[in-house]
């Protein structure tokens, strides 16, 4: 299953939510995320997607794991912008779980996934290159010490540019984030700023997603995390310049909006990056177990304005009272922004999109397709050249999860 580490505990973040101003937009108009094909899995047991990369409009692939009976392994599946069907992933040597969390695409021949195998009681970086029309391992070691690691997210700023980013962590000892650069030679770790620290206390620290930066040349990224501070978690953002990290978090003084949530919880989960002063954070939050919201998750979407990033206010599908969560975004442009997640329609989760209004500087909901009434959730979504967008998931038949993909036509 994808890492979950910092999807629980309570947070105490002051946040505030700021009000975007841009030059005028063309008209909003709405648009649907439908549900495609029905997408093939491996075995009958538990499948699952967990990110979606498109090389072309007929070149995509989604990645996540399947269920054995005994174990968990990777799973990729290939899609020709019609029709999907399953790609052949490479496994390590002795791996008793596998699994992919992450896909980028370089092109529509060469693309690298991610995730984390484990041989005993220790877990390892897994990378996999897509060229020449077949996958193949490539190897990220653990640096000395290291008991466990993985790798949620990645990115692709050329073929001699790709940013992979996670957490590992010494045996005993808490998640910490990495971030490795391929230079299209070698694999080397960068010192990432650790905000888990406090004195001489570690506390967990982990990087979900990672965007490159256009219009830098493959040098620059974004990543993004969620660290515990041993009672609340709150969230942080890594700028990439080419040679060193920065780190910022959410800007306190910034134009408000009436009832502020604060004080939340927050994790993040995905990064988009349009320009380098226009990106996009999503994830959830939850008001501090504040009455009547309890403790149920909430939309959370972070912008950056090119000098900090603040908090913008994002619909729930039904009420805050119920659990809601953004789980991916993706642009194309920005006119073109969607995010994509779950919320618990009862008894069971249903899947959820929004779009970005530029004209109405705000997030509507739009519809996005579920397989059955029972479970259904998205967790990756990427853009198709000039027009449309795919987001994957999963849904649970009755017996067992199973992919899920839908499709914006439209988009």
């Amino acid at each position: 299953m994808k890492s979950s580490t910092l999807r629980r505990g309570g947070a105490t973040a002051f946040i505030s939510i700021a009000i975007i101003t841009t030059l005028a937009a063309p008209a909003f108009a709405a648009v649907n995320f439908l549900l495609a094909t029905p997408t093939p899995n491996v075995g009958t047991l538990h499948n699952e997607l967990h990110s979606v990369a498109v090389g072309s409009p007929t070149v995509m692939f989604a990645v996540g794991e399947y269920f054995n009976g005994t174990w968990d392994h990777a799973l990729i599946l290939k899609g020709n912008g019609s029709t999907w069907s399953v790609s052949s992933p490479k496994i390590p040597a002795k791996s008793t779980h596998d699994s992919l969390n992450a896909v980028a695409m370089v092109n529509a021949s060469v693309g690298y996934a991610v995730g984390t195998y484990s041989v005993g009681k220790s877990s390892f970086n897994l990378v996999e290159k897509y060229a020449g029309g077949a996958w193949s391992l490539v190897t990220v070691a653990n640096p000395l010490g290291i008991a466990s690691s993985e790798f949620t997210g990645v990115a692709t700023g050329s073929a001699t540019s790709i940013m992979a980013v996670g957490g590992n962590h010494p045996a005993l000892k808490p998640i910490r984030p990495i971030a490795v650069l391929f230079n299209g030679k070698t694999w080397k770790y960068t010192v990432v700023p650790n905000p888990g620290k406090s004195g001489t206390t570690y506390h967990t620290a982990e990087l979900s997603s990672v965007a490159v930066v256009p219009g830098s040349a493959g040098k620059k990224f974004w990543a993004v995390g969620t660290y515990s501070n041993g009672h609340d978690t709150i969230p942080f953002f890594d700028l990439w310049n080419g040679l060193s990290w920065k780190q910022y978090g959410l800007a306190q003084s910034v134009q408000t909006v009436t009832k502020a949530p604060t004080p939340v919880s927050s994790v993040i989960s995905s990064v988009a990056v349009i320009s380098s002063n226009n990106a996009w954070a999503v994830g959830f939050f939850t008001d501090n177990h504040k009455a009547p919201i309890a403790s149920n998750n909430r939309t959370f979407t972070a912008h950056w304005n090119g000098v900090n990033w603040s908090m913008i206010a994002s619909p729930d599908r039904v009420s805050i009272a119920t659990p809601n969560e953004l789980s991916a975004v993706s642009a194309r442009g920005a006119n073109a922004i969607y995010a994509v997640g779950r919320y618990f329609a009862g008894p069971f989760d249903q899947t959820q999109a929004l779009q970005w209004s530029a004209a109405t500087k705000t997030w509507v909901k739009i519809t996005s397709g579920n397989n059955t009434t029972n479970h259904n959730s998205l967790e990756g979504i990427a853009m198709i050249p000039v027009k449309g967008a795919v987001a994957v998931g999963t849904y649970y038949n009755g017996k067992s999860d199973r992919t899920l993909v839908d499709v914006c036509k439209d988009c």
